[in-house]
């Protein structure tokens, strides 16, 4: 009896040691994974409509997305999705299109670099296309980039020219998708949010 009663309490202590063991690892991973993204990405919420289809910012779906931090061996690329800091209150989501030392225009919507057309695939071309948008010819500096949205209707269209240090998030990766924006960055089991991975490159999003 008292032997049965010995290992019924060696077996509970078993399982409990591994239970706990098990629960401390998981534990230290999701610790060491959110020092990693800490360390690595910069989050973001999509809000407006400025890059409309490539990313949702209203109607009831908000997208949240992990950008990697830009360093200084970062190397910025044509078409890459930025995270740009504007003013003290103000940052934007857009598209790189323009290049340090090109000339960029815009002309019956297209994009012309050096005086060449280049193709935006990741463009909607449709009847709400804004064939009447146009840029006069804008010439960038060394270490000067031009940004636009990847909506291109009449109403939906916002481009600047950015130098590189205004420049913080590149690219990466859409986490979760949001019912309403500004929720807690990190969560993912939030009510009204679920998990969406995609990634995030320089040809499409």
């Amino acid at each position: 009896m008292e032997e049965s009663q010995k290992k019924k309490k060696s077996v509970f202590s078993i399982v409990i040691t591994v239970v706990l063991s098990v629960f401390g690892v998981f534990l230290i991973t999701i610790f060491a994974i959110r020092m990693y993204l800490n360390s690595a990405y910069i989050f973001a919420c999509t809000v407006g409509d400025s890059m409309y289809p490539t990313f949702s910012g209203s109607a009831g779906e908000y997208e949240y997305i992990m950008f990697k931090k830009v360093k200084k061996k970062t190397v910025l690329k044509r078409f890459d999705v930025v995270a740009v800091h504007i003013s003290q209150n103000e940052d934007w989501m857009k598209r790189i299109v323009g290049l340090p030392n090109e000339k960029i225009a815009y002309h019956e919507g297209l994009l012309y670099i050096n005086d060449n057309v280049v193709n935006e695939p990741f463009v909607t071309m449709d009847d709400h296309f804004d064939y009447g948008f146009e840029v006069t010819d804008i010439q960038l500096g060394a270490n000067e980039y031009f940004i636009i949205g990847d909506n291109r209707t009449p109403l939906g269209t916002a481009s600047i020219k950015v130098s590189r240090n205004q420049i913080y998030g590149v690219n990466g990766f859409v986490y979760k998708t949001c019912n309403r924006p500004n929720k807690n960055g990190w969560g993912i089991f939030e009510k009204g949010c679920k998990i969406t991975y995609r990634k995030i490159n320089n040809k499409y999003a």
